[in-house]
């Protein structure tokens, strides 16, 4: 689980950030489809949520075409994101910053305080493990958005 959570996901999210920073082309089309960054960033949001459900990571610790699925939609997320924060004023930045940190730290907590097993692939002892890690990358996101938001207003 904390495999999953706190090295898989950061990873593919990063391989799929790196692709689309370097990545000329457009891929939500016009901007009026991707206003202020909201698509793109309201896809990555989604997609994070959707594989930090229990039953998600599951599915995909069985492998098949759900963990295709997994790795997938991640990379995407990820490769979506480099334009869509361009795109993103300052306030709708925070907002998607803040949320994905509170649902991490919150789902974090949950893990933490779960009297049983929640995911059947994993054991209770490593959903403690995993929730501490989600706590902290909680706040890792919102310090590393906070440094690259400052260094980039004090550039300009």
């Amino acid at each position: 689980m904390a495999r999953h959570l706190l090295l898989e996901f950061p990873l593919v999210i990063a391989s799929g950030v790196l692709l689309g920073a370097t990545s000329r082309h457009n891929w939500l089309g016009a901007p009026r489809r991707n206003r202020y960054g909201l698509t793109g960033l309201t896809l990555a949001a989604l997609t994070l949520t959707i594989w930090m459900i229990p039953a998600a990571l599951d599915a995909a610790a069985k492998g098949g075409w759900v963990s295709a699925l997994k790795y997938d939609s991640l990379a995407m997320a990820g490769f979506l994101l480099p334009a869509s924060l361009r795109l993103a004023p300052l306030a709708v930045q925070a907002v998607f910053v803040g949320n994905m940190a509170w649902m991490t730290a919150t789902a974090g907590i949950l893990y933490q305080q779960a009297d049983r097993q929640l995911c059947l692939a994993y054991l209770t002892e490593m959903q403690t493990v995993t929730g501490r890690g989600l706590v902290v990358a909680a706040a890792v996101l919102v310090v590393v958005w906070s440094v690259w938001t400052w260094r980039r207003s004090s550039a300009a």
